[in-house]
């Protein structure tokens, strides 16, 4: 499955405007921040993205990560 909305996804982690994204199985994200209690009734992400593991990327590194997750997503 293709990640949807790439372009807006790269955009958000550029801009550091997040602090965990969750991606389902469907290609489908959403920054859901600190408190996402989805998993409690049965919403469960397949994928998060957290900024604290992933901040200051460069271009070249946020095209690498979005593919990497993308890869995992298809898994």
């Amino acid at each position: 499955m293709r990640i949807k909305n790439k372009g807006l996804l790269k955009k958000l982690l550029r801009n550091e405007g997040y602090n965990r994204i969750a991606i389902w199985a469907d290609g489908s994200w959403v920054d859901v921040g600190t408190g996402y209690a989805g998993e409690q009734s049965g919403d469960n992400p397949e994928i998060y993205i957290q900024r604290s593991f992933h901040y200051d990327l460069t271009t070249l590194e946020i095209n690498a990560l979005v593919a990497k997750k993308e890869t995992e997503l298809n898994r």
